[in-house]
């Protein structure tokens, strides 16, 4: 290592050439409890450029040119750990979920970024990192604000730090959700900030609401922006959202708000009504049904709501707001089937609208092809490959699902049936 001292168990292997440029068989050893190891040059190595490559869990990897005729050492840097306890304002280690963010420069000047869960005692660390500096660290827990330091710390090889975050306190922000049309009150609707979605196990805000639609969310964090030529320490601006039975679900709204003379930001979630609905046939090109395949679709807010085709191919698809919706049908990814293809249209729905839309399949008969190879150029054999199927609306990208196969002794893969 950096300092000397012999490593065991490191993985060496002897290239040809550059590292990112050899391929074929390698000849590789596993280094002894000395550090030292044994390497049979190839046939016709005489006279040819050598690189030799190391690596070993909790080292950076490296490479060095190397003489035929002669020894090398390889030496691998430790990489560093930095450790810590995320706090609450008040001193005390968080509870679980939370995370701490952290990122830097590594010695190249390359940026890198990773991420560290908290555990019971609010404890983190983070091994995997490379020498350097550290430039942030960012903590987050469910019911307090982030929390934030930049500590343009340098990263040296083997370096053990520990650093504690403690978060601030967030905003406290009460409110209550309703029908944006009677201005009724909508009980029991779950309600979340910061994030696309309601999410009951997450580290944002998150809550449901009482039976009279009223809320409360702690440790909620402003975006930093001003709105409406307030100074920023008056105006905030906030992403609460909500969502409830017959009613469309918001992802990232933003609220502009103030706080009241006690510290608290108020706001009025209105939900829009679900009433309009679409229905229709699925077939393929030559008039069969696309009968028991899933038709999607997705509304302007990115709710998304699904309905099977029958045996004529017929779907229908109820509770959707009026404006425009995304609908989409294929077949599922990744599985076996005779006939591979997939649709995607786009309809306007008024307010209570019933519209019909058929909808067309077609036929899925792309390729995709190409080779797998490690990061020294060299074929690697039986791994899998993976093609990921989305759907595109808007300025939303969804997962629809994979297909997948493996590489052969070549590192060649092949899949075919892409829409």
């Amino acid at each position: 290592d950096q300092r000397g001292t012999p490593l065991e168990g490191a993985l060496v292997a002897l290239l040809p050439g550059e590292p990112e440029s050899a391929s074929g068989p390698r000849p590789m050893a596993t280094s002894r409890s000395d550090g030292g190891f044994r390497l049979e040059l190839p046939a016709g190595s005489e006279g040819k450029r050598l690189t030799l490559s190391g690596t070993l869990e909790g080292y950076v990897p490296s490479a060095v040119e190397v003489d035929p005729a002669g020894s090398v050492e390889l030496v691998l840097l430790e990489r560093p750990h930095v450790r810590g306890r995320l706090l609450t304002p008040d001193g005390s280690p968080a509870a679980p979920p939370g995370y701490v963010s952290l990122r830097g420069i590594d010695a190249d000047g390359e940026e890198w970024s990773t991420q560290a869960e908290i555990d019971a005692s609010g404890a983190w660390e983070a091994t995997d990192l490379l020498p350097g500096r550290l430039a942030s660290v960012r903590g987050r827990a469910r019911g307090f604000g982030r929390g934030e330091l930049e500590p343009d710390l340098e990263l040296a090889p083997g370096a053990r730090e520990d650093l504690d975050v403690v978060m601030d306190p967030g905003l406290l922000v009460r409110g209550v959700v309703v029908d944006a049309v009677t201005q009724a009150s909508v009980p029991y609707a779950e309600v979340w900030a910061e994030e696309w979605t309601y999410a009951a196990d997450g580290f944002a805000p998150a809550t449901v609401a009482d039976a009279e639609g009223r809320f409360e969310l702690r440790g909620v964090v402003p975006e930093d922006v001003v709105a409406g030529g307030a100074p920023a320490e008056e105006m905030l601006l906030l992403s609460v959202s909500a969502r409830a039975e017959g009613f469309v679900g918001e992802g990232i709204r933003w609220r502009p708000t103030m706080r009241d003379q006690e510290g608290v930001c108020h706001v009025v979630v209105e939900l829009q009504g679900a009433t309009a609905s679409v229905s229709g046939r699925l077939t393929w090109p030559d008039g069969s049904a696309g009968s028991g395949l899933l038709v999607l679709a997705l509304d302007a807010q990115r709710n998304p709501k699904m309905a099977s085709a029958d045996a004529e191919g017929a779907y229908r698809i109820e509770g959707l707001p009026a404006g425009p919706v995304t609908l989409s049908a294929r077949t599922p990814p990744g599985q076996p089937t005779d006939r591979k293809g997939s649709v995607q249209a786009q309809v306007d729905l008024g307010a209570g609208a019933d519209v019909v839309q058929d909808l067309v399949l077609a036929e899925a008969r792309c390729t995709l092809a190409g080779r797998v190879t490690d990061a020294l150029g060299a074929p690697l054999a039986d791994v899998p490959v993976e093609a990921g199927e989305h759907l595109v609306a808007g300025s939303l990208t969804l997962g629809l699902g994979f297909q997948a196969t493996r590489t052969d002794a070549q590192g060649r893969y092949r899949l075919e049936g892409l829409p």
